[in-house]
C-alpha cells in the first residue's frame, strides 16, 4: 500500500496498483486511509490525488461505518474545494456513494448540484458536471434550472453545452 504514495512510480503504475488493490479477493477494509493520505498530501501530483478521491470512494465498500463515514465527510469538504477538477470528480464520487448507498447522509450531491446551477459564477467544469449527473441520472427535478441555462447561456460557455442543454 505505501507504494501507492511512492512519486517514483510513474501514475500508470500506481493507478494500477490501486486497481489491484480494489479489486482483490480479500478485500482491505482500510485500504481508504491510503487513498485519504495521498488526497491530503499536497507534494504528491494534482491528478493522482483526483484519481485518489475515486479509488477512495471505491473502496467504501469495504469499508466499516467509521470508514463509510470519513469517505464522505472527505468528499462533502473536496465538494467545496476551490479548484474546479478536484470539486468536480468529489461531486461525482459523492454521487456514486449516495447511489450505492455507502454514505451515511443521503441528498447531500442534490444539494449541491442545485448550489451549482443556481450560481452564475460557478466553473463551467462544475456546471459540466452537475448537467451529466442530472443527464444520468435521467433526472427530471432540475429541468426548470437546466431549461434556463439553456436560454441565458453562460458567458464564455464552451461550444456543444448549449445544445446538450437544449434537449432537456
Amino acid at each position: 500500500i505505501r507504494s501507492l504514495s511512492d512519486r517514483k512510480i510513474s501514475r500508470l503504475v500506481r493507478n494500477n496498483m490501486a486497481q489491484a488493490l480494489l479489486n482483490q479477493s480479500e478485500k482491505n477494509p482500510d485500504l481508504w486511509k491510503a487513498f485519504l493520505s495521498i488526497i491530503d498530501d499536497p507534494t504528491q501530483d494534482k491528478e493522482w490525488r483526483i484519481f485518489c478521491m475515486q479509488h477512495m470512494a471505491n473502496s467504501a465498500h469495504h469499508a466499516d461505518n467509521e470508514g463509510k463515514q470519513a469517505i464522505h465527510q472527505k468528499l462533502l469538504e473536496e465538494v467545496r474545494n476551490p479548484d474546479a477538477e478536484f470539486s468536480s470528480r468529489a461531486l461525482l464520487m459523492l454521487d456514486e456513494l449516495e447511489r450505492t448507498g455507502n454514505a451515511p447522509l443521503a441528498g447531500q450531491a442534490d444539494a449541491f448540484v442545485r448550489e451549482i446551477l443556481s450560481n452564475p459564477t460557478a466553473a463551467e467544469l462544475s456546471v459540466s458536471t452537475a448537467l451529466g449527473l442530472i443527464g444520468s441520472r435521467r433526472d427530471s427535478r432540475y429541468l426548470p434550472e437546466v431549461r434556463r441555462l439553456a436560454r441565458e447561456p453562460r458567458p464564455a460557455q464552451p461550444f456543444g453545452q448549449r445544445t446538450i442543454v437544449e434537449r432537456c
